[in-house]
């Protein structure tokens, strides 16, 4: 019985929400025009998306700004970036997993040589609470400057 509605049925709290019963229709009529306008006006739906990234000038820039730093907290730095750009981890995961969350799994039928992507178990963070084993990859990049397993061998 956590939820406000149970102590009001209940009869624990006499008052109701303070949103009331109006707010979440208003919410959900408001979302649904927004939604309508942004589409009609041809407003940019690759704002906010996998999209609107980094170019990869930019992505050379950050790393290169990383190794000239030449400490091992710019490694640390450059590899947790590299973490969570190729594997799409939030912050607080790609900071918080350790070394022995990460394995290395070989690609098979990748073509002529052999291909191995860098694994990593994550059972914590902001979107699973409940310790579920998920799983983020990062597979070799062209430019060995912005590659996220060049990055992972220091260690």
């Amino acid at each position: 019985m956590d939820h406000p509605h149970h102590w009001v049925e209940a009869g624990f709290n006499k008052h109701t929400m303070a949103r009331g019963p109006i707010v979440k229709p208003f919410l959900d009529t408001h979302t649904k025009k927004e939604t309508r306008r942004k589409r009609t006006e041809y407003e940019d739906r690759g704002k906010n998306t996998l999209n609107d990234g980094y170019t990869d000038q930019e992505l050379l820039r950050i790393n290169q700004y990383f190794l000239v730093q030449n400490n091992i907290f710019s490694l640390r730095n450059k590899f947790c970036f590299s973490m969570s750009h190729a594997m799409l981890m939030r912050s607080e995961t790609a900071l918080g997993t350790q070394l022995p969350d990460f394995f290395i799994m070989e690609l098979k039928n990748q073509g002529l040589s052999s291909c191995f992507a860098i694994v990593a178990t994550i059972t914590f963070g902001k979107t699973n609470k409940d310790g579920k084993i998920q799983y983020g990859s990062a597979l070799p990049h062209r430019d060995v400057e912005v590659c996220p397993q060049v990055s992972y061998f220091p260690y």
